[in-house]
Order: C-alpha cells, then structure tokens, then sequence
C-alpha cells in the first residue's frame, strides 16, 4: 500500500474507533433501519424496538411482550435464536469478503488486518464489549455475540474499499453498510424474533492509550470510566474491571476481606514475574548501598508493563506499610527492586489478578526462557505478558 493508502486506513480505523467510543445519544432512526434491514437478511419483518439506558437494564428487564427468560439465559446470548443466526450471516459476509479480497489483495489485506483490525478488536474488547461483559453475572461465558457487533470487523473490511481500492459486488456492500450502521448508532442490541431490545451508549467513556497503535483501554484512576444515563456505572483500572473501593477508597483491608485472594509468603509467579522472598536468592540479588526507597502510595507502584505497552504489574499497599527500591545489584540482571512489607501487599495485574504477599522482603524478578540457539550454548529470552 502506498504512504497515503495506509495514512488513510488509520484514519478510518480512528474513524471507527470514533463510534465505539461515543458517548453522543444513539441516532435512533438510522439505528432501527439498519437492525431492520439485517432482519430482514434474516427473512423477518422489522422488529418492534424497545430502547433502554444501559446493557444493565437490559439483561435485567423484560419488554412488554416477552417472557422472562431464566437467569442463566441471559448469560448464554450468543445461544439464543437469533443470535445465532445473525452470527451466521456476518460469518458468511465475512467469507464471501474474503473470497473476492484475498487473491488478488492478500498483501494489502494482511496489512489492513494488523494495523487496522487487531488495533481495533484490542479497543473495542475493552471499552465497548467489557463495560457489556460487567452487566452479566460473574463468570459469565464470553458472548461472541458482542464481537459481531464490535466495530473491528467492519472497519478491517470497510479499509479495504475506500483505503486500498478493493471493489465489492453491490450485494455485498449493501450487506457491509447494514452493520456498518448498526455499529455506528448505537450501543449492543439484543434481538429476539418479534422484539429487539437495543441500549443507549453510555454518557461517560473514558480510556488511556496503551498500545503503539493507538489501542485505549477502560481506565478512570478517580472516578467511574463508564456511566450511562441511568446511572449504573463500572469502574476500571488500566483494562481490568474493578470494584468501586479500588478506585474511591483504595486500602488494602479491602482485599484483606477478599477471600478470593492468596496470601503467599515464599516464591510465586505472577505472569512475567517471580516474587521470591529476599533471604531466598541473596546474596545473588542485593539492596545497592546508595539506594533510594520510595513509600508505596495507596494507589500503588507500577512494577512492570508488558510488552507493547500491554497490562501493567502493580504493587499496592496501606500507607506506611512498603517501601520499593529499584536500586538493586543482581548477577544475573533480571531483578526490577525489592520491596519490604510490615503488612500484607498486593501485586495486581488485569489478567493475572491479584496475590497477596505476606510481611518480609521480596525480589521482584523478569522470568526468563531458554532457547537453544547453536553449539555455542543458549541464550536468555525475557517472558513478556
């Protein structure tokens, strides 16, 4: 692709990023034309439309019309009828999509996948399927519904006609248009036969950008990052949906109380790290002479982020009760710092979540892989989330 094709792919891609992260109120007619049309791949007629202010009351009241569903119904929507057999038509645009893109566009297609699509999944997992997720009951399966309506797949495909050229039949493109604008007027929709229920976006929105492509995540460090009008709100810490306290009142008594969290005083691991008790591995690792400590604040250390910019390791304690130190002398050069806990601390992590080290001092280490690379010996290679 040329300097300016690929200029104008970010562009679209930021175009569609645009409307999954919009807190504007939903353009109800263009919404309900487009979930009309996609019915009407379907064979259906035209649904009657309940609107709602949040995916909360959506999965927790029934229109007039419908019978309530069982509690765990709600959680398997990606099972229901309709879901389904919308899940069906997108896969099979999606493969007819292809079969016109690939033989002749695979390079640019490629391209278009990596730099528009999978930076556009990253976002939309995070600030427009997770606020979703959080509506359902805990340890809910993930819905591939909520996918089919994320944004990703119809920008990848809407790149490849106006950014590099690629033609579709007019069939296919008036199929493309009817989720294109489904996905950019309003937020998710749950359709059963003769009524589709569809949610308001949300009146506040607010990300941090973590990736290299400009991927954002749900992150709020003071307040709610998501509400919708009807107040109901989720709170989030750089990607991971978290209890309102860890934002508002973050004291470590709180996950003290938390019987979900281990305590562990010897050595574990943590995604890419190893948290080994200090008089385990010295003299190997040691506190520099000169080094200086810094108190662990409530809202916590920054230990470690992934590569990529990815999820970050933090290290969390009550005031007073850890200090960190990065100045560290270690043989081996894998140690990040040490720190000493008079009380219990918490290293937390948005996919790994949380583990509670007991008082006494710790070596925060990189793990490290060994791949074999020729007769000369082998070579570390630093584990990275």
């Amino acid at each position: 692709m040329s300097v300016l094709a690929q200029r104008e792919a970010a562009a679209i891609r930021e175009e569609w990023l645009g409307h999954a992260l919009s807190t504007r109120p939903a353009d109800r007619p263009a919404a309900e034309a487009a979930i009309s049309g996609l019915y009407g791949l379907l064979g259906l007629a035209p649904p009657r439309f309940h609107w709602v202010p949040s995916p909360f009351t959506a999965l927790t009241t029934v229109p007039p019309g419908l019978r309530p569903p069982p509690a765990q119904g709600m959680d398997l929507v990606s099972e229901w009828p309709l879901p389904r057999r919308f899940h069906s038509v997108a896969t099979g645009l999606c493969l007819d999509l292809d079969a016109r893109v690939r033989p002749r566009y695979r390079t640019v297609d490629q391209w278009i996948h990596r730099d528009v699509r999978v930076p556009a999944e990253r976002s939309t997992d995070s600030a427009f399927v997770l606020p979703i997720l959080a509506a359902h009951r805990p340890s809910h399966p993930w819905p591939a519904w909520y996918r089919i309506q994320s944004v990703a797949w119809v920008a990848h495909y809407d790149a490849l006609r106006r950014a590099a050229g690629v033609g579709y039949t007019p069939e296919q493109n008036r199929r493309l248009d009817l989720w294109a604008a489904a996905a950019a007027s309003c937020g998710p929709w749950w359709p059963h036969e003769h009524v589709c229920v569809v949610s308001e976006r949300p009146v506040v929105l607010r990300t941090e950008v973590w990736g290299d492509d400009g991927e954002v995540r749900l992150h709020c460090p003071d307040g709610r990052a998501v509400r919708y009008a009807d107040g109901w709100d989720v709170h989030a810490w750089h990607g991971m949906l978290v209890p309102p306290w860890v934002i508002t009142d973050p004291a470590v008594g709180h996950l003290e109380r938390s019987a979900r969290i281990p305590v562990v005083d010897g050595l574990h691991a943590q995604g890419d790290l190893i948290v080994a008790p200090l008089a385990l591995i010295a003299p190997a690792v040691a506190v520099r002479p000169e080094a200086r400590w810094t108190d662990v604040p409530p809202e916590g250390v920054e230990l470690l982020r992934g590569a990529a910019g990815g999820n970050p390791h933090t290290l969390v304690a009550d005031p007073g009760t850890c200090r960190w130190t990065a100045d560290v002398a270690d043989a081996e050069g894998l140690a990040l710092g040490i720190f000493e806990a008079s009380a219990v601390v918490y290293l937390l992590h948005p996919e790994h979540g949380a583990t509670g080290c007991a008082s006494g001092a710790y070596v925060v280490r990189r793990q490290r892989e060994h791949v074999s690379l020729d007769w000369h010996g082998r070579a570390a290679r630093l584990v990275a989330d």
